[in-house]
């Protein structure tokens, strides 16, 4: 796990590893958070016969009592009130933990924490997952399918069309947008610009919110119109679709997504709902679908998930070609994907970053390196990233300097290497985001108060986006510490 020192939060399987290694006491503290979340307050005296009941009355010395106690109110789970010099101390739980304890997240075994976790991350992180959009073929079956499910008419729907750069003057042609007086201009100009074609396949997509107006704006619809223009003829619609996007999640959907037990995805949710953080949206083909309660809370998972995958993207070509993963890595995405999965995951980027040591040997210019690098881009962003790595090189370090000898080349190929990895630690090390974001501290200074209001969910969004939490305090509204 990621430490957590500059945020100072209690977790379990730091203060086992901390704490004294394998001689801490971690059912110690567990004895001391359960009878508090009972309890509420509890006096130092009371407070110390409550645990050792828990303790089947076995003596609990004051030296290591203390020792867990000052632990835990490091951590932000125990609050002391002190009455006085010589008087009674009071001790409760902080309202961060006692959240924390209603979630299985806090004062139970490491392994249950660990996997409750894993739930509330499927959970919180489902809408941001790649799936799949209900498609109906037809408007008789997009009825049926899809509007009787969200009791909508058809007639109450408002499509809004959508363009983009590149299919903007094909819907203008589709739809005559142009005025009839430079239409006959802007047409003649389409089709120089496609000089030997007669025909041009194009898709127009129209977007719809269908629960809008009772405040819903995760379900979407989109209507996709497949076209065919013609240059010598009238214009042929081909085919028309419909999507239906449901970001919102249910209960059954969660059970699908891994192998939880109903019973540990039913408590799940019942404390979600408990603590307000999901509220049911809508009944759709028979489930329960709900959402995120908070809309600032939505965002700042869409941001973090923008920065995770933004994160393991930079991490997968550090693996892949520059340096092996270090421990904090290795359990971070073992805790995310499972041991045996991480451990295949690890040895195939090995493999790879084998392979790339030996190419660079053979590989004679920064040019031939950049085009073995090409032959192994996931998808085209990635070739155009590497060509800007070139072109920036060559204007910012090599400039106009003539490469004639094998020698001068191959030192050349090397400060390129270093180049390009100079600037993958560096986009790590800044993390950009989306479009909305430069980056890690943008996402924190815009979502403070969410991070503080939420900092019971430290443990389970770390692992997303360990650098988020750093410096964050728990957030106790109308409690003194």
């Amino acid at each position: 796990m990621t430490k957590s020192d500059k945020s100072n939060f209690y977790t379990p399987e730091e203060c086992r590893l901390h704490g004294g290694g394998s001689t801490y006491d971690l059912h110690l503290d567990n004895s001391i958070i359960q009878p508090l979340f009972t309890f509420e307050k509890l006096s130092n005296r009371e407070f110390k016969t409550e645990i050792e009941k828990l303790r089947c009355d076995r003596w609990i010395g004051l030296t290591k009592y203390f020792k867990h106690i000052k632990r835990l109110i490091e951590g932000r789970i125990l609050r002391k009130e002190e009455h006085g010099i010589g008087n009674k101390v009071d001790y409760s739980l902080t309202e961060y933990a006692r959240k924390q304890v209603r979630l299985n997240l806090l004062g139970i075994s490491i392994e249950d924490i660990i996997l409750f976790r894993k739930i509330y991350q499927t959970i919180l992180f489902n809408n941001m997952s790649e799936r799949l959009p209900i498609r109906s073929e037809s408007e008789e079956q997009f009825n049926r399918m899809i509007l009787t499910e969200l009791r909508v008419n058809s007639n109450d729907l408002h499509w809004a069309r959508t363009v983009t750069g590149a299919n903007e003057d094909s819907v203008d042609i589709i739809y005559q947008t142009p005025t009839m007086k430079d239409r006959r201009t802007f047409i003649n100009k389409y089709w120089a610009e496609r000089k030997g074609q007669s025909n041009v396949l194009e898709e127009v997509v129209f977007v719809c919110f269908p629960l809008a107006s009772r405040g819903i704006y995760d379900v979407i619809l989109k209507r996709i119109e497949y076209w065919q223009i013609n240059k010598y003829s009238e214009n042929i619609k081909l085919h028309q679709e419909y999507l239906c996007e449901l970001p919102v999640f249910s209960f059954e959907e969660i059970l699908a997504r891994e192998r939880f037990k109903d019973e540990d995805v039913n408590f799940a949710f019942n404390a979600l709902l408990e603590l307000e953080v999901i509220k049911p949206a809508i009944e759709f083909q028979g489930e329960t679908r709900f959402i995120i309660s908070d809309k600032k809370l939505r965002e700042l998972l869409v941001g973090m998930w923008s920065i995770y995958e933004a994160e393991i993207s930079y991490l997968t070509k550090k693996w892949k070609y520059y340096d092996a993963p270090t421990p904090e890595e290795k359990n971070r995405i073992a805790s995310l994907r499972g041991e045996q999965e991480a451990t295949r995951f690890f040895r195939q980027f090995d493999r790879e970053r084998s392979q790339h040591n030996l190419e660079l040997r053979k590989v004679r210019t920064a040019e031939e390196y950049t085009e073995y690098v090409k032959k192994g881009c996931s998808d085209y962003s990635d070739v155009l990233a590497t060509d800007a790595d070139l072109y920036d090189y060559k204007e910012k370090i090599r400039g106009k300097k003539k490469l004639v000898t094998d020698k001068e080349r191959k030192y050349d190929l090397l400060k390129f290497v270093d180049f390009r990895k100079k600037r993958l630690y560096n986009d790590l090390k800044y993390l950009p985001a989306d479009y909305k974001y430069e980056g890690i501290e943008e996402l924190k200074r815009e979502y403070k108060d969410t991070l503080e209001k939420y900092a019971f969910f430290q443990p389970v969004l770390k692992e997303i986006c360990p650098k988020a939490f750093e410096g964050i305090a728990a957030s106790e509204p109308n409690v003194k510490e």
